[in-house]
């Protein structure tokens, strides 16, 4: 039996948008934080991002989109957690998958273009 790849494993294509986002949560010392990120990709239900902080695998963020329309709030699990120089790379996984990107208009209409041409005919 093939192993297959962690790329092959996933169920929906990532993309190489930058959105940026507002992050807030518990950092992995209980300290609240807030702060403005870029995604480095996202999908239908998750997204990847750097973070000035180190926070834990498991743990819950609060993310808000910061794209000048009304401000939308989703729930996300954080699934990876990856020391990259000064920053920590981040896997996370929305509770409500397509809830932050709807008011995101043309990208939210890409990512589901994309996830139904993933699906078996």
């Amino acid at each position: 039996m093939v192993e297959q790849s962690f790329a092959n494993r996933r169920k929906e294509v990532r993309h190489p948008q930058q959105l940026p986002l507002r992050i807030q949560g518990q950092d992995s010392k209980g300290q609240i934080f807030v702060e403005v990120v870029l995604t480095q990709n996202i999908s239908l239900s998750g997204a990847c991002l750097l973070l000035n902080k180190e926070i834990k695998i498991g743990q819950e963020l609060q993310i808000f989109s910061c794209n000048g329309l009304i401000p939308h709030q989703a729930t996300a699990k954080v699934c990876w957690v990856k020391r990259e120089n000064d920053f920590w790379m981040v896997g996370l996984h929305f509770e409500r998958s397509t809830k932050i990107w709807k008011n995101m208009g043309v990208i939210f209409n890409q990512l589901l273009l994309n996830q139904n041409l993933l699906l078996p005919v």
